[in-house]
């Protein structure tokens, strides 16, 4: 995940892409606290910070649903094309790309279980809008089918056991280990994450 948000802020301006962070992996996110394309960093020590992280994503969709009716915009990739930032004639609502990032989901399935519908009809509705959620477990059985099914690329590190792989078993084996960032696409070809930094 972080490597995805260091590549995006790398390749976009902070007017195109927009992140919001619910970082349930022990902090790995506070340094990119301070990139300009992060909107919000909220821990699980913060449980205020992070309802209201997505009730802010959750209110950026339903406006911008709103906004697309009323301007007669039927997908995200018209938006991106007839958008001019910072052009109040023009078409822009503030917002480019928008990002939910969860790294933790078994932390917020456990801790936040009020929030997991949220996100996940957010997720379902949500890219039509420009909204991208993406989430990170340490197993794939701790994603409901429900999520699942909205879940449209996905990528798959070494596991502790490649039984559980839903790629393929077999080639999982293959993934080597004490390899940071090996892993396997859905094609089942071997892949390596970028490390990330920006320095």
């Amino acid at each position: 995940l972080r490597s995805i948000v260091t590549a995006v802020a790398l390749t976009h301006t902070p007017l195109e892409a927009q992140f919001y962070v619910l970082d349930f992996g022990g902090g790995t996110f506070t340094p990119f606290r301070d990139l300009p394309h992060v909107a919000s960093v909220a821990g699980r020590s913060e449980p205020d910070v992070v309802r209201r992280t997505v009730a802010e994503v959750t209110a950026i969709v339903n406006a911008r649903e709103k906004y697309f009716r009323d301007k007669g915009i039927d997908t995200v990739e018209t938006y991106r094309s007839r958008r001019t930032p910072g052009d109040p004639t023009g078409i822009d609502d503030g917002y480019g790309d928008v990002f939910l990032v969860i790294d933790g989901w078994t932390t917020l399935r456990s801790e936040f279980d009020d929030v997991e519908p949220l996100i996940q009809a957010l997720a379902g509705r949500g890219l039509t809008f420009g909204l991208h959620v993406m989430l990170a477990s340490g197993r794939w059985m701790d994603l409901r089918s429900q999520m699942k099914d909205v879940v449209g690329t996905r990528l798959e590190l070494r596991l502790g056991d490649s039984l559980d792989s839903e790629v393929d078993r077999k080639v999982a084996q293959t993934v080597p280990a004490n390899r940071p960032g090996r892993g396997l696409m859905p094609s089942r070809h071997h892949m390596l994450g970028a490390l990330p930094r920006i320095d």
